[in-house]
């Protein structure tokens, strides 16, 4: 059995998403709902999934996690985890092949090796950085993404390292320094720049108002880098769901559109 893991939070997002998912046919489909508010939703059909109440103590992560915790004793293959801005904030042609990646990727490694597929990320200048003993050159972006079996077993069924993360995020507001020290320049830069400096769709400038709001983005994102650094630590293989640049071609033609 192949699980799909949506964490939800948005109700126009999540309706979006899980029309996406509908097209996965024979997947077990599990929504986390990280707002309350979802369960009254009319707008969204969830026939089909089974339901996790969510704690949003850690944005998606904690998502995934409580996710994961509802089926791991069940005949698992392996999990796709996705969050609501899949469709919502990415260009469904990218999605799309990146979708069909997950799927070829199942398909042709099935169990033969421990196995990460997601759209690979790399620092601009090709630096090696080091966070609590793990290193980060590369990860995967875990808006959308696979893990098969024999990978979660080696990770102990834990994808959520908060735990670890967010002692490198300062917990109170300055306007001199957001990470501790320990954090690399290059590491800190990355995500300053995604944060604070037009990276993300919702930035802003780092202020005591949003201080709690991207400071939990910033341990989300540590998350991100941290567990694809334990995973290659733990012998996992990375297949970049890009498909050799298809995707990356595919969204340039998009950017070139939008400007017309």
């Amino acid at each position: 059995m192949i699980a799909i893991l949506l964490v939800c939070f948005r109700e126009a997002d999540t309706g979006l998403a899980i029309n996406f998912f509908s097209r996965y046919k024979n997947y077990k489909k599990v929504a986390i709902l990280n707002n309350a508010s979802l369960y009254q939703s009319e707008a969204i059909n969830f026939s089909g999934w089974q339901i996790v109440n969510g704690s949003n103590k850690n944005n998606e992560f904690s998502g995934w996690q409580e996710g994961l915790e509802s089926i791991k004793e069940q005949p698992l293959k392996g999990v796709v985890f996705a969050n609501d801005t899949i469709i919502a904030h990415h260009s469904l042609p990218v999605i799309t092949i990146q979708s069909a990646a997950i799927k070829m990727s199942i398909f042709l490694f099935r169990d033969f090796y421990p196995l990460l597929v997601g759209k690979i990320g790399k620092f601009n200048n090709g630096s090696v950085n080091n966070l609590n003993h793990i290193l980060i050159e590369k990860w995967v972006s875990t808006h959308f993404f696979y893990m098969n079996l024999k990978l979660l077993k080696r990770l102990d069924f834990i994808i959520n390292n908060s735990s670890i993360t967010e002692n490198y995020v300062c917990k109170g507001f300055s306007s001199n320094f957001f990470f501790s020290k320990d954090v690399s320049n290059d590491l800190a830069n990355h995500i300053d720049k995604w944060l604070f400096r037009d990276g993300w769709y919702n930035s802003q400038r780092l202020s005591a108002s949003n201080f709690k709001f991207f400071r939990s983005k910033a341990i989300a994102i540590l998350n991100e880098k941290v567990l694809s650094g334990i995973c290659i630590m733990k012998g996992a293989k990375l297949i970049d769901s890009d498909l050799i640049g298809i995707a990356r071609i595919v969204r340039y033609i998009l950017r070139l559109y939008k400007r017309k």
